[in-house]
């Protein structure tokens, strides 16, 4: 019975210290470096890759919800959203202004079909130009 909670008591730290160690080591990836991600009042550009596509929905909500349906692979889902006009088809490599940054960014559309509009888009698919 000592044996089995020496282990967990070891086990436990560790874990702790793991979880420690993650969290530095991510947080040093944007430390003193610059950061690959526009800021508010900067010029962005969507990118996923080469010849690819990017989300961008006129809502909070129905960026978050494209999101989900990205994650659950539903391609059904993202499909009904496009035809319905709940997210857009923005080529990657077309700019933006950020507009405010908060669990997804805000953007203004600076090129393209939907030039001027604005619109929600995840921070996985941005970049600084």
């Amino acid at each position: 019975m000592a044996r089995a909670k020496k282990q967990e008591m070891i086990w436990g730290s560790s874990g702790k210290v793991f979880v420690l160690i993650l969290i530095v080591l991510f947080g040093l990836q944007n430390c003193g470096g610059a950061s690959n991600l526009p800021d508010v009042g900067e010029e962005g550009v969507f990118w996923v890759g080469e010849d690819v596509s990017v989300y961008v929905a006129p809502t909070r909500k129905y960026c978050e919800r494209a999101e989900q349906l990205i994650f659950a692979r539903d391609n059904k889902g993202l499909s009904d959203m496009f035809y319905s006009g709940e997210v857009w088809l923005i080529p990657s490599g077309t700019r933006f202004r950020v507009i405010e940054m908060r669990s997804t960014y805000e953007v203004r559309i600076l090129g393209g079909e939907h030039e001027g509009k604005s619109g929600f888009v995840s921070s996985s698919y941005v970049r600084k130009p």
